[in-house]
């Protein structure tokens, strides 16, 4: 009797931290909405051939090493601001690759998603953006 309530106990309590983990990773909590603005994502491609990358190499004269990795939020909000079009937040998020690929032109395994104001929406789509 007391290991059966034990393991009840034990079932209640990981149910409890799943719904948990899943109201914190979900789509609804990682991209808050906002009034007057939309969230867009677009799957990053390998060996910085994403534009905001090729901008910042070509605009530092840089070298691929020398691309500031940990400062890539930055980088694309610069360069979105270049073309018009002001980003309010940033977000990244990690999904393992369905298969191997080492061309430049796979992806690389993340998902940036950008908050824009929805009358920039449009000029997104035509970037290659998808409405999260």
């Amino acid at each position: 009797m007391k290991r059966t309530m034990l393991y009840g106990i034990i079932l209640i309590a990981a149910f409890v931290i799943g719904v948990f983990a899943w109201m914190q990773y979900s789509e609804l909590s990682f991209l808050p909405k906002e009034t007057g603005k939309t969230w867009v994502q677009i799957d990053s491609v390998s060996c910085l051939g994403n534009s905001w990358e090729q901008d910042w190499l070509s605009s530092n004269n840089r070298t691929y090493e020398e691309y500031p990795r940990n400062s890539e939020n930055e980088i694309i909000t610069a360069y979105y601001n270049k073309q018009g079009i002001t980003i309010f937040s940033v977000k990244t998020k990690f999904t393992q690759p369905k298969f191997m690929c080492t061309a430049c032109s796979c992806g690389n395994g993340y998902t940036f998603y950008l908050l824009i104001l929805d009358s920039d929406v449009g000029k997104m789509l035509s970037y290659g953006y998808k409405v999260a």
